[in-house]
């Protein structure tokens, strides 16, 4: 039991040292106060306007209550006069009540400034950490985009060359075949590094903003895509890029795993920036996934939340799977 009692009288002790305390109980009491105010306040308005009513229509004057006499002639326009004066004091008053009531509530119960900046930090600390590990995770699709596809096509395409090489005086036709393939592989190889530096950051969306790179986007998908963007104009770079990555990220992962038949994406804007919702009618099932296999949803948040939005997805199993993105965009 001690110790119970010792925590309890420890807890108490606490709480008195805490500034909080002090004014959630000023708070408490002021406003106690100021509801005492607006009743008398209130009482005083209806007994002032009767009286008022009655000291102006009554010729014979107003009978005092509390004294007994009677009041009439040049006095009884000046009770008449005081009575209004307290019936407008009153009524203002009751107006002003719900302004001082706010005003109490900021002033006693919202949290100290400096409980608002800490949290201020931890939020921008927390934005800065998901920029670092969404930039290590693109860092690393790059690399494996580029360790998987360009890299080992560039070095058949050597080779090819090499052999053309060797052939060149000893079989002029077949140098030239090899030749010929080599420049259709590296065409190839063009049209891949583009697609690949298309994914970071493509011109159309720095030329002609981010409906048109959207709308590019929905032409080259291997699945129908209905594409509703509501933008009046253009809106920050940082909110286009990331917007522009969602949407592409988004429909790969449609095109790859979800199994739909039918892609929208809907862009609109907000108060504070823009809204970015995409859907299908695949299997569902999506999920957030940060164990190293399948981590494109979790790379999405992480960039999402670097840029200090928001990502929400619905996906039941069943189908279908909505993606909602709001990113803020430069005041």
């Amino acid at each position: 039991r001690e110790p119970g009692i010792g925590r309890f009288l420890h807890n108490r002790w606490l709480q008195l040292k805490s500034g909080a305390f002090w004014r959630s109980t000023a708070h408490h009491y002021i406003k106690m106060l100021l509801g005492l105010i607006v009743v008398a306040g209130t009482i005083a308005a209806i007994c002032g306007s009767i009286f008022a009513i009655f000291a102006a229509i009554n010729p014979h004057g107003v009978n005092t209550f509390f004294i007994g006499e009677s009041i009439d002639g040049p006095a009884r326009i000046g009770v008449a006069i005081g009575a209004v004066i307290v019936l407008a004091s009153s009524l203002a008053i009751l107006w002003f009540a719900p302004l001082l009531d706010r005003a109490l509530d900021r002033a006693l119960l919202a949290p100290a400034r400096t409980v608002a900046l800490q949290a201020e930090v931890t939020e921008l600390d927390r934005a800065r950490m998901a920029g670092i590990e969404a930039a290590a995770a693109e860092r690393q699709r790059i690399e494996r985009d580029l360790h998987d596809g360009a890299q080992p096509r560039l070095v058949a395409l050597t080779m090819t060359l090499g052999m053309a090489k060797t052939k060149i005086d000893s079989d002029p036709d077949r140098a030239k075949e090899l030749v010929s393939e080599a420049h259709a592989e590296a065409k190839g190889i063009v049209t891949e590094l583009r697609q690949l530096a298309r994914g970071i950051h493509p011109a159309v969306l720095t030329d002609r903003g981010l409906d048109a790179a959207v709308s590019a986007l929905a032409g080259r998908s291997t699945i129908p895509v209905d594409v509703d963007v509501r933008l009046e104009g253009r809106i920050g770079r940082e909110a286009e890029a990331v917007s522009y990555f969602v949407v592409a990220e988004c429909l790969t992962n449609i095109t790859k795993h979800s199994g739909a038949t039918h892609a929208s994406v809907f862009i609109a804007p907000t108060e504070f920036g823009v809204q970015i919702v995409i859907t299908d009618n695949g299997h569902g099932g999506a999920r957030v996934d940060r164990s190293g296999r399948h981590t494109g949803i979790a790379g999405l948040i992480d960039r999402v939340e670097a840029a200090r939005g928001t990502l929400n997805l619905t996906s039941p199993a069943g189908g279908p799977t909505t993606v909602v993105v709001e990113v803020p965009c430069a005041s």
